[in-house]
């Protein structure tokens, strides 16, 4: 992440390190991105940039902060509006980022992220994919939404399954958002989405058949 100096610099100049950083990496794919366009863009020199980033990827990292916290700030808005209604909830995220992705620049940002060979980066968009023992403030988002899940709707379960489901519903998500940025159409990629989370919600086992752990 940046360091305190990238911090004390004026926000004008944050922004545009910021500018330039999501145009590189909105235009190439990741393994093509360049620092040296990135800082000739930002007007500031290479120095410099190591000054406030480890490298590429811990400015990535950075970028995508961002993109986490809208995606945790339409959860909640979702899940306040539903009354805990989940499946509305992940509808409702994935619906944001097909609008967000209308401008072009942020579906190349995407595209680059979910189509690479560091499918870190590609988790990092998401605040539920990763595995929250591994970092505590990540199981405090995942236990604020366990806590709004509400189990009148559906079949009780305990917080380990619960983050499972979290993680199969996101990387759903992740799969057509890959497709979309790829040029599926829109329309396809929603109904596609749409019928995962039915299957997510219904279940594929006969009626009766008793899964293991249940």
């Amino acid at each position: 992440m940046p360091t305190e100096r990238f911090f004390r610099l004026p926000m004008e100049k944050q922004k545009a390190i910021r500018q330039a950083a999501f145009r590189e990496f909105a235009a190439q794919t990741l393994d093509l991105v360049s620092i040296n366009r990135i800082v000739k863009d930002a007007d500031i020199s290479r120095g410099s940039f190591y000054t406030y980033f480890e490298d590429k990827w811990d400015l990535l990292n950075y970028l995508l902060e961002s993109y986490q916290r809208a995606i945790e700030r339409e959860a909640q808005k979702s899940l306040k509006k539903t009354g805990g209604d989940v499946w509305e909830m992940f509808r409702d995220i994935f619906q944001m980022i097909i609008e967000h992705c209308q401008d072009t620049q942020v579906r190349d940002f995407i595209g680059h992220i979910l189509v690479n060979e560091n499918p870190e980066s590609a988790l990092k968009l998401f605040p539920c994919v990763e595995e929250s023992e591994k970092n505590a403030d990540m199981e405090r988002k995942l236990r604020a939404f366990y806590e709004a899940y509400k189990e009148e709707k559906f079949r009780k379960m305990p917080f380990s399954r619960f983050q499972n489901f979290m993680q199969l519903a996101m990387l759903s998500v992740l799969y057509e958002l890959s497709r979309y940025a790829g040029g599926a159409e829109e329309q396809c990629v929603i109904e596609e989405f749409r019928e995962k989370m039915s299957i997510l919600r219904s279940g594929v086992a006969v009626i009766g058949e008793v899964c293991p752990d249940d």
